[in-house]
């Protein structure tokens, strides 16, 4: 559009004469212009705008990456005073020739109750890392506050765990927090 505008601008010949036009050499200047400074018609600088879009990007976003952090050490502070939903009332496991048996008993601490109560075992070598992850659905029903529950469970031996660690959800995925997640020791 610009460049159109050049053309009526610069080139003003009368109708017999445009069949044998050349155009001036200033048009060839103007024309290397427009493509260096890419300017629309209005005079607006697209690129400068965008260089200052960017500009404006690199400031602003570690701001609201800021601002997320303080949200969620917010959340971790609240949870905090919060006591735990889940109390491991006893827990052991042991090797058992060829397998790992894990026995123990949990209580619903939490103020409602839950909704069936998965838990999870994951074994870790001798550096912490986790090998694997088993899980165990202590009750398929209703865990009243108040209420205990007893689990017993086996798995393959993995022949590399020293440790183990524990977490807990309900049955529609909630996260419950534990007072003892581990590290246990497997005798």
């Amino acid at each position: 559009m610009y460049l159109q505008y050049d053309l009526i601008r610069v080139g003003k010949a009368s109708a017999d004469r445009r069949a044998s036009f050349e155009w001036p050499k200033s048009f060839h200047l103007q024309a290397a212009r427009i493509t260096e400074h890419r300017c629309s018609p209005d005079g607006i600088n697209y690129s400068l705008m965008k260089f200052a879009a960017a500009c404006l990007a690199v400031l602003v976003l570690p701001l609201a990456a800021d601002a997320q952090k303080s949200k969620e050490r917010s959340r971790k502070d609240k949870d905090k005073g919060k006591p735990p939903d889940v109390l491991v009332l006893d827990f052991k496991i042991y090797r058992e020739g060829s397998n790992i048996a894990v026995e123990g008993r949990v209580k619903n601490n939490a103020l409602l109750p839950f909704k069936g109560l998965i838990l999870f075992i994951e074994f870790l070598e001798p550096g912490g890392r986790t090998i694997s992850r088993m899980n165990h659905r202590i009750v398929d029903d209703r865990l009243e506050p108040g209420d205990d529950a007893q689990f017993s469970a086996q798995t393959p031996d993995q022949v590399r765990a020293v440790h183990v660690r524990m977490d807990a959800e309900d049955k529609d995925g909630r996260y419950l927090t534990m007072d003892k997640p581990g590290p246990y020791t497997i005798e």
